[in-house]
Order: structure tokens, then sequence, then C-alpha cells
């Protein structure tokens, strides 16, 4: 007569089938090896099921089944039931965990930029965090592409997460609209002369001019609102062989900063085509040659060294009339003027020129 099949009903408790296997021998007044040696089977497989060392495989619980009298499909079930509570275990205790990592990131900024939905439960902004960032568990966040390449080292766990909450939402925006053409640097060095005309309009002609732009020529430029202790003014990556990912954000609102970011991650874009991330602190040589491209494509060196060694006092008309012959914003010559320290920062501000989000 075939064995009757026991039914377990699912519980979280966990039930170690080598406990009731032993409970069961121990009831039969039999031996593990008296089990192994009418299995067939080697002692040390009983012994490692008893001990939670072996799982039960289905020719077990067929050798099981034929010697204990139960079906074999309750050794399985039994076996399927208590790996499950270990890993419902397993995961509780990795969602305990990360509701500790939760304050390395910015979640309420998040939520108010609508980068994350609305939530105040602990458990719940685990779960959001791990969906915006694709990740199974947030200690798996340091090894994505974009940090595992940014080289974070000396950084406060918190501003790591808010650079890779940043990162990451340029990621999200590139993914969200269809890949620009095949990259060209011959029809990106062109885009660039127009960029810097630019830089005299208004933020609501020149962001989505600057983006058509770029795009034309093959690169994702997205401005990316800035996150606390982000850290960056931009960044530039390729996420594929054929086109390039820029973001920028408005860091210091300045707008003569913004563009001369936009400068900086160009040098990026036209030196390198490896699939990594080129950022502050990425490699301090080639920063300060994506430094030197942004200033003397923004301002050419003859020019400068003309305007500076003429010039006399720094005022406002002198300022003006210089800008307005190169074509470019006012605010991006003063910007270059206290960095270098020819005009003290509380001079001359009145021709600059601050960004604002929109609400």
């Amino acid at each position: 007569m075939a064995a009757e099949i026991t039914m377990i009903p699912e519980s979280d408790l966990t039930i170690p089938p080598g406990e009731f296997l032993a409970e069961e021998l121990e009831a039969r007044g039999m031996t593990q090896l008296d089990l192994a040696r009418r299995m067939g089977r080697p002692p040390q497989l009983v012994s490692g099921i008893v001990q939670g060392h072996k799982a039960i495989t289905a020719v077990t619980a067929l050798e099981l089944a034929d010697v204990l009298g139960l079906a074999a499909q309750f050794w399985q079930r039994l076996e399927e039931d208590y790996r499950l509570a270990l890993a419902r275990a397993a995961k509780q205790d990795a969602i305990e965990e990360d509701k500790e990592r939760l304050r390395e990131f910015p979640v309420k900024k998040m939520q108010d930029l609508g980068w994350l939905p609305k939530g105040t439960g602990r458990t719940e902004r685990v779960s959001m965090l791990r969906q915006y960032f694709a990740v199974a568990a947030l200690d798996r966040v340091s090894s994505t592409p974009a940090m595992a390449a940014f080289r974070a080292t000396g950084r406060p766990a918190k501003k790591r997460g808010a650079l890779a909450a940043w990162l990451r939402k340029g990621e999200l925006l590139a993914e969200q609209e269809s890949p620009p053409g095949p990259f060209s640097a011959s029809q990106f060095r062109s885009v660039l002369t127009e960029t810097r005309r630019l830089t005299a309009a208004p933020p609501q002609e020149a962001v989505p001019a600057v983006r058509e732009l770029w795009r034309y020529a093959g690169v994702q430029l997205f401005f990316v609102p800035e996150l606390p202790g982000v850290g960056v003014n931009g960044c530039t990556r390729w996420l594929a062989s054929d086109h390039a990912l820029v973001q920028v954000n408005l860091r210091w609102k300045w707008a003569d900063i913004l563009w001369f970011t936009l400068f900086h991650e160009a040098h990026h874009v036209l030196r390198h085509r490896l699939k990594k991330v080129y950022a502050p602190g990425f490699d301090e040589e080639d920063e300060e040659a994506a430094e030197a491209f942004a200033r003397d494509r923004l301002i050419p060196p003859d020019a400068w060294r003309t305007f500076v060694e003429r010039a006399g006092l720094f005022t406002d008309p002198v300022v003006e009339e210089f800008a307005q012959a190169q074509g470019i914003s006012p605010g991006v010559v003063v910007g270059r003027l206290h960095h270098q320290g020819l005009v003290p920062r509380s001079q001359l501000n009145g021709l600059r020129v601050q960004w604002e989000w929109d609400a």
C-alpha cells in the first residue's frame, strides 16, 4: 500500500529536517547507522542531514520514503520549507542591516525632489532605495559601476550615499529617453562654439538649447539637482561605446560656475572613450587639463592676456565691453577674475547671474 502524503502547513518557524529525522529514528528505535545501511548510503550522509549540514535531495527523499514509510513529497516539502524559512530569516537580517544604512542616504531630500515616493517607515524606505539603485542590498551600492569607478575613498558614508544617489539619477534619466546618435568629436567641437555663445542667454533658453546641441553630437546632457553632501559639480560617463552621459548641477548657483563645469566635462568627453566615470578625484593630472580646457575655450588665452594687460581697473563697463566683444556672458569674465585673484570676490557680482531650479 502506498504511503500517505503528510501535509505540513506553511510556517515561519525554522524546523530543521534533520531534527525531525532524529526524532523519527528515536521513536522507531533505529540508529543513524541502521538507517544508512538500509538506504545503502554512507553514514556521513545521514549524520550530515541530522546535523543540518546536508540537504535532503530528491534521491534521498525517495530512499527515506522506502525505509521510513513517509512519502518522498513529505521529506521534500520539509526541506523546502526549512530552506525557505532560512531565506526569510536571512532577508529580514539584511533588511535590519539596511535600516542602519538609511542614514547614509539623503532620503528626505530625494523624496522632496520626487526621486523617491513618499514614505516614512524604515522598511519601506529600504525597499524604495533598493529599487532606486537596483540592488538587492544597500551595501551593494558602493559596487555599482559609477561608484566603483569614482574613487570615493576618504568620503564619509553619508557623502558617498549622496554622491551615489546623484550619479544614479543621471543613469535613470538617460534610460528614460532614447539614446542619441553615435558620438562625433568633430561635431562636438563645433557644438562647443555654439554652447559658448549660450552663456549669455537666460536659462529657459540656454538649458534646452545646449541639451539639444550636445545630443546632436552624441552626448546626453542632464541638469540634475544637487543633493546635500554630493561634493561635485559635474560628471562624465560612457555608458555605451558610442555615446556619453554628462550630468551637472547648480551646486553653487552661479551660472558662470555651471558653464565652466560644462566645458570641463566636455574635455572628458573629447579625451576619454572608456566606460568609466570621469569626475574630481579620478585623475588629478587629467582634472588640471580639463580646467585648462574649460578656461581657454571660454576665453581664448591671447584675448584674456590682452584684456588683463590693458584693462587697468576692472569696472563693470570694462568687463561688459570685453564680454560683448567675446560673445560671452559678463559673469564668465567676472568668475575668471575672481578665480585668478585679480578682483576680490566681493566685487563685480552684479554682473554674475544665479540660477535656481524650477519648483
